[in-house]
């Protein structure tokens, strides 16, 4: 997977309508999948960081963390799934 940045990360994926899992260098991220509305090829991974945040600020109450990350393919994805 490389991004607009220039990040390059090589790794294999699980995805299903609801869900994207990304595993890499001894690391597997989830995330919540869901098509953008208004965008053509569009998606929205949400990420789940609250625990986290809440171990990296013990004290502070944190309940919840929860990021969007707004992914646009410039290619049409094929019918079996996201290519990295």
């Amino acid at each position: 997977m490389k991004t607009d940045s220039g990040i390059f990360k090589e790794g294999t994926y699980e995805w299903n309508i609801p869900s994207l899992t990304l595993m890499y260098v001894d690391k597997t991220e989830k995330f919540g999948f869901k098509f953008a509305t208004g965008m053509s090829h569009g998606y929205i991974l949400q990420s789940d960081k609250t625990s986290e945040y809440q171990q990296r600020y013990p004290d502070a109450g944190i309940t919840e963390v929860k990021v969007n990350y707004v992914w646009k393919d410039n290619e049409i994805i094929q019918l079996g799934g996201l290519t990295f």
